[in-house]
């Protein structure tokens, strides 16, 4: 559902992927942080296993994921059921653990992590930490910020303090 270690801050915007994935680095203390902006729209999706969820049921996703327009890469997901809120036959939310990797041609980013959510909310915001990445991202560290648009787009913001070592 996204950093660059140095002792000095920077305020330009650096671009890879040749001119399409835009990362802008701001200061934050000694280290910068990176920031990447995109646009997540599902392309395809699974429902849980039950209705409602139960406990270890899951969801799986891939999405198309764009940048000014362009599609500048791809997510895959997994999203397993760990705790359902409310009663049993009629829970209220789910507390899930999700697994996350975006692709882009110059590598990947991996997103791992658990969060609260309800059933009736139509839009939501959350953070998954990412653990780590390939290429470019190699050893990526930070999180991604998830605000769920609709039921199939969701705005990514990623806040990467080191990658690429």
């Amino acid at each position: 559902m996204k950093k660059l270690a140095r002792s000095t801050a920077m305020a330009a915007s650096a671009t890879l992927v040749g001119g399409v994935l835009m990362v802008t680095a701001a200061p934050a203390n000694a280290d910068p942080v990176f920031i990447i902006k995109l646009t997540e729209i599902e392309t395809s999706s699974t429902d849980p296993q039950h209705n409602p969820p139960q406990v270890g049921d899951s969801i799986s996703f891939a999405s198309d994921l764009m940048q000014k327009g362009d599609r500048v890469g791809t997510d895959a997901g997994e999203c397993v059921f760990k705790k359902l809120l409310g009663p049993a036959k009629h829970p209220t939310g789910a507390k899930v653990r999700c697994d996350v990797t975006f692709t882009f041609t110059t590598g990947t980013i991996h997103a791992v992590g658990s969060n609260r959510f309800h059933f009736n909310e139509t839009s939501s915001t959350f953070a998954v930490p990412v653990v780590g990445g390939t290429g470019k991202f190699d050893n990526a560290k930070g999180h991604v910020t998830v605000h769920e648009v609709s039921d199939t787009k969701s705005r990514l913001k990623f806040r990467l303090r080191s990658f690429g070592h």
